[in-house]
């Protein structure tokens, strides 16, 4: 999946440094977090793809979620 919310370099660094940040089990609200972190069309989007279950199973199987998903495990482990 090709970056189809336009996400800046900068923006991608924030998010990542921030989710990294995130310890195991805790909570966080994820429309802050998009509020935060997203412009409303970026966020409009996301929250399309959240709320369509066959758009977020091909989200989390894409090269990309699972590369994120490892970095993050390297960076808690």
């Amino acid at each position: 999946m090709d970056n189809e919310t336009k996400l800046s370099q900068e923006q991608i660094k924030e998010i990542m440094k921030e989710a990294g940040d995130i310890s195991s089990g805790e909570k966080i609200n994820a429309e802050d977090f998009i509020r935060k972190h997203l412009n409303e069309e970026q966020a409009q989007k996301v929250r399309s793809i959240l709320s369509d279950p066959q758009k977020l199973a091909g989200l989390m199987q894409s090269p990309v979620a699972r590369k994120i998903a490892d970095m993050l495990r390297k960076d808690k482990g």
